[in-house]
């Protein structure tokens, strides 16, 4: 029994060996995107800092400095919503609601014909509101948001490593 489950074992490991199976990665970005200047953003944003701590992990140094920049990541807008209201409960009172958050960005080359020209991105999740616990419901907002500008900043990370 014991030579059969690990038989079995191995013969799955060889079967995703073979097939070119591979964990997902940070990827890597093309070599024009070495060092990129993100502007449009605060320093202190939690977009800007999702960004450049997946830039660095993708192997590209954020710059300050325009003269030092072989690329230029320009966000034009962020937008932050939370107007649709998904339900409602019995007594009338709103039970959930749809926040959305969108970028808007593009990428031009320094020096180099690397050009992403400008779109926009959206991400939505669904936010229960209990009137009962509204600390509560602030927290987790406050999470959902976290992790919106995350899959945000991947997402843009994502079109960059495209435009090879």
């Amino acid at each position: 029994m014991r030579y059969s489950m690990m038989g079995a074992a191995l013969l799955l490991c060889l079967s995703l060996a073979a097939c070119g199976f591979q964990l997902r990665g940070s990827g890597s970005l093309p070599p024009a995107l070495e060092r990129t200047q993100v502007v449009g953003l605060s320093a202190l944003d939690p977009i800007a800092r999702e960004l450049a701590a997946q830039l660095q992990a993708r192997g590209a140094r954020v710059v300050d400095d325009p003269a030092q920049a072989t690329a230029v990541l320009s966000v034009a807008r962020i937008e932050d919503d939370k107007e649709r209201v998904l339900s409602v409960g019995s007594d009338g009172r709103v039970r959930e609601y749809e926040i959305t958050q969108s970028v808007r960005f593009r990428v031009d080359g320094r020096g180099n014909d690397l050009r992403l020209p400008e779109e926009t991105l959206s991400v939505s999740r669904d936010l229960r509101f209990d009137p009962e616990g509204v600390l509560a419901a602030d927290r987790e907002e406050q999470l959902l948001r976290e992790a919106m500008d995350r899959e945000l900043a991947q997402m843009i990370l994502f079109r960059m490593q495209a435009m090879r």
